[in-house]
């Protein structure tokens, strides 16, 4: 499978702020997972960007709304105006904490443009924050955003892409940037990015 980036903005409203003593791995991890705000979003509006080798560069508008509730988020996903997806996660990494309900019963698999693109709903609805927690990493910095570095493992699964790299704003409590890997994330061989371009804070 070639690398595939993905690159979106990203708009925050009712973010969380937390001053004091640094924050261990799993107090961090815990916020990110279930985020102590009501009625805060996340709404991402912009393109996926996907090139394989010895093609040209390929665009698709991309909508994503993120609500974060007591016991769940709720996302809605819309590409190009014509694919989209409600993808319910329970704070939770359990095998059915996770709902995906297509907005459309008429497309195929072999005729989704997220799936052709090396996604799945899950992916932007951000489900691997709940995977298992491996270790901590050296701290990072995207735009400017100082990050902290977590590798998530998919929990009880066969699949090739079961490792992550996240980096997530120590201010934001919010990805910045995900990377996919197959096994091992020593060689920086990652399988795909996703990766937040532009963001900004919105007040309620």
């Amino acid at each position: 499978m070639k690398k595939l980036i993905v690159s979106i903005c990203l708009a925050l409203t009712g973010t969380f702020s937390f001053a004091g003593e640094k924050l261990t791995a799993d107090q961090f991890l815990n916020i990110v997972r279930m985020p102590p705000g009501r009625e805060s979003w996340a709404s991402m509006d912009g393109k996926i960007r996907h090139k394989r080798s010895g093609k040209s560069t390929s665009y698709s508008p991309l909508y994503l709304g993120i609500k974060f509730g007591i016991d769940r988020t709720l996302a809605q996903i819309v590409i190009d105006k014509s694919e989209g997806y409600t993808v319910g996660q329970a704070y939770s990494a359990s095998e059915d904490s996770t709902t995906i309900l297509p907005m459309s019963m008429n497309i195929k698999p072999e005729d989704s443009k997220l799936g052709n693109v090396g996604l799945s709903p899950e992916d932007l609805a951000m489900t691997f924050l709940y995977w298992d927690f491996q270790k901590e990493l050296e701290e990072d910095s995207i735009k400017l955003q100082d990050c902290r570095v977590f590798l998530l493992k998919r929990p009880n699964s066969t699949e090739k892409q079961n490792l992550v790299k996240v980096y997530i704003s120590e201010d934001y409590f919010f990805p910045l940037k995900v990377e996919w890997y197959e096994k091992s994330y020593e060689e920086g061989k990652e399988i795909r990015t996703l990766q937040i371009k532009e963001f900004e804070k919105r007040q309620n």
